[in-house]
């Protein structure tokens, strides 16, 4: 696994915390920003997805 995959890895994870923290009462989130932590995470997900198979493709 490469660094950059690692560090999309590590984003990934922290907007799905912010995203999931909207369900916590004691978390003062605004859905705005819970919603668009979910949007950023879904799109470095996406990322990741295409850099893994972009460094599948390459050992061949």
């Amino acid at each position: 696994m490469s660094r950059i995959t690692k560090i999309f890895l590590f984003f990934i994870v922290l907007a799905f915390l912010v995203a999931a923290s909207r369900f916590v009462p004691a978390v003062g989130i605004p859905l705005d920003a819970a919603d668009f932590a979910g949007g950023v995470g879904i799109g470095l997900l996406i990322g990741v997805v295409i850099i893994w198979a972009s460094e599948r493709g390459s050992h061949d």
